[in-house]
């Protein structure tokens, strides 16, 4: 039985730097997020065996092992497209350890997920499109969004009552050799020391103002209307082809993904 790991998270988590380190092993698994539709490559898996071949050949080291990143809207667009829970199926075939990866600063997370989506920046790698500037609703809504996406996951491994290992981004900044060390015991191999990472901290100090800038805006600003409005589905000509076939309406749960 093929044996790997899922990385069960949100973005701007510190997912990017954590698998970056399991990449550079060479031992624990090729991890990218392999379940966008930008990765599944077109033209895409015809059907759930061709999907699931795909996805761990694309995923695994030369040894054998397998590494996949799923954010929830991964998970959403997977069952709508091939109609099937893919992260059941792997629990179920493979040898597969779950790992969760959050972060303990849900502001500063969503901040950062701002950010990144008025810059088009989500690593130091990415050029920016263009400058940012600060937006309470955008912040709010990201929050209410990664809020979302904690308790999907949460809900959904207790329902399913499975086994994972969680980790903390903060927890990780001094030294993320548990977390290495973690992942090769499933792999069934040894990780002495920490590799050298491709991405760096994008705390800056805009991050700090705006973190201020947000908490002081609370006492006046209206956060329940931006939770309200970002799920709302947009009065288009599409939207209501959809609504007579029965499919989901856009904007669809997890809109930024």
């Amino acid at each position: 039985m093929s044996r790997g790991v899922l990385f069960l998270t949100e973005g701007r988590s510190g997912s990017n730097w954590l698998t970056d380190l399991t990449n550079k092993t060479g031992l624990l698994g090729h991890c990218d997020e392999w379940l966008s539709k930008s990765l599944l490559g077109k033209p895409r898996p015809s059907d759930r065996a061709s999907l699931v071949q795909s996805l761990v050949t694309k995923s695994r080291s030369e040894n054998g092992f397998f590494s996949i990143k799923v954010f929830p809207a991964h998970a959403h667009y997977i069952t709508l497209k091939y109609k099937f829970d893919v992260l059941t199926h792997f629990s179920r075939n493979f040898d597969c350890l779950l790992v969760r990866l959050t972060r303990r600063d849900v502001v500063a997370q969503a901040i950062s997920f701002a950010r990144s989506i008025q810059s088009g920046q989500w690593t130091v790698h990415h050029v920016k499109s263009r400058e940012v500037e600060y937006d309470f609703d955008l912040i709010c809504h990201c929050y209410f969004m990664i809020a979302q996406s904690n308790a999907f996951w949460d809900s959904y491994l207790q329902l399913h009552d499975l086994k994972y290992q969680h980790f903390v981004y903060e927890d990780m900044l001094d030294t993320p050799l548990p977390f290495l060390e973690c992942v090769a015991d499933h792999a069934q191999v040894e990780v002495r020391s920490v590799p050298t990472s491709r991405h760096k901290v994008q705390r800056d100090q805009v991050t700090s103002e705006w973190h201020e800038r947000f908490r002081n805006d609370l006492e006046t600003k209206n956060v329940v209307a931006c939770s309200v409005a970002m799920g709302q589905p947009t009065r288009t000509f599409a939207n209501f082809a959809r609504m007579l076939s029965g499919n989901v309406l856009k904007p669809y749960p997890y809109i930024f993904n």
